[in-house]
């Protein structure tokens, strides 16, 4: 295992629980996205359609995933009674950092 590997291991199980800003707008600017501790979910009629958020990494970069069924990939966004966010499949970033994780009921699990 890469030091930086172990690092964010280690620090994914002191980090806090993620938190949702929910955004009524058809637009969601990667601007938007200004906290790496919040996920921000775009919803127009009453359906969300995208979430963004910083990468957990900590490389800054934004990420943006579509939650529409007719968009591929897509993702499915889940929320607790907590709170808490859950999205299936997996994050893979193709570029850049080349994170990837799980978010499971708000937290980060960083596949090997």
């Amino acid at each position: 295992m890469k030091m930086p590997d172990l690092w964010l291991r280690f620090w994914s199980k002191l980090a806090q629980d993620r938190s949702i800003s929910v955004l009524e707008t058809d637009e969601l600017e990667a601007s938007d996205v200004r906290s790496g501790r919040r996920i921000y979910v775009a919803y127009e009629n009453g359906q969300s359609w995208e979430i963004a958020m910083k990468c957990p990494c900590g490389c800054n970069d934004v990420i943006e995933l579509q939650t529409t069924p007719e968009a591929k990939p897509n993702w499915t966004l889940s929320i607790d009674k907590q709170g808490n966010v859950t999205l299936h499949p997996s994050v893979f970033r193709q570029t850049g950092c080349k994170a990837h994780f799980w978010l499971k009921s708000g937290r980060i699990k960083w596949c090997a």
